[in-house]
């Protein structure tokens, strides 16, 4: 009888995270140059992790959308669960952060606002991200970006902004509403998303602790932010004025929406 030939032929591997690891592929059959996530052998037999694994699959193939990544097909191979996805040739925001010099705000603008339609258009979809941070935005070389890993992201259904589920996140990126274990909606996507343009344009994060509760709770607190400017001479007052209305603590006063956000910066580009 005939080996079966392998579908799949291994490049390279990408990355790894405390979920899955990635890898180069080429798929015969189908998709030819691909990225495989696949779940680590550890949480092979984790019905927990991998149906948190199922879920951002599921929620990344309704999705169709130029700043996101796309995912092909969900399967399985030698037991370990994998997702096909597009192979975005990049490096994650929070190694351009790390390795590079500051954005200029030109090029904070043009990541931003990528990163802002991806948002403007899930929760269109009726989905929020909740971990919305430099780590799981990738860019290439000419600044293309794509929001990536929705692996927290959760959908809401009854009424314009009703979720209520307590849910995780990253500390220094989460919404005061997060930490508290409040009712989440894409408001506290956009206060996420100040936190980071934040990061960008200043090369520093708007709160920080000695430790984690420290962190928290200058989230959580009534003082603001300090203006990027502070920091960052050229950042005009008007930037200055979008990130910190992000990052407003009572999400009623921030931008209720991202397209507004959207329609801000666009004034700059």
């Amino acid at each position: 009888m005939k080996k079966r030939e392998p579908r799949f032929n291994i490049t390279s591997k990408i990355a790894e995270g405390g979920m899955a690891e990635i890898y180069l592929v080429y798929d015969k059959k189908r998709y030819g140059e691909v990225a495989m996530k696949k779940l680590l052998e550890r949480h092979c037999h984790n019905r927990k992790i991998i149906r948190m694994f199922y879920q951002e699959a599921r929620l990344l193939s309704r999705l169709n959308h130029s700043n996101i990544l796309k995912v092909y097909e969900v399967g399985k191979d030698n037991q370990r669960t994998f997702v096909l996805m597009e192979y975005f040739k990049s490096c994650s925001l929070k190694d351009v952060i790390k390795n590079t010099p500051l954005f200029t705000v030109s090029k904070a603008l043009d990541v931003l606002y990528q990163v802002g339609l991806a948002l403007d258009y899930i929760h269109s979809c009726g989905i929020i991200h909740l971990d919305v941070k430099p780590a799981n935005i990738l860019v290439d070389d000419a600044l293309k970006t794509k929001l990536a890993d929705f692996g927290l992201a959760s959908t809401f259904f009854q009424g314009r902004f009703r979720f209520t589920r307590r849910v995780g996140g990253t500390p220094s990126y989460m919404s005061p509403e997060q930490i508290n274990g409040r009712a989440v909606d894409r408001r506290s996507d956009i206060y996420s998303f100040g936190v980071m343009a934040y990061e960008i344009v200043t090369g520093r994060l708007p709160f920080s602790g000695d430790n984690l509760n420290e962190l928290l709770a200058k989230h959580v607190g009534k003082v603001s932010a300090k203006p990027p400017s502070e920091f960052i001479s050229d950042i005009p007052q008007a930037f200055d004025a979008i990130i910190l209305k992000c990052l407003a603590k009572d999400k009623d006063s921030r931008y209720q929406d991202m397209s507004h956000v959207l329609a801000d910066i666009s004034r700059f580009r």
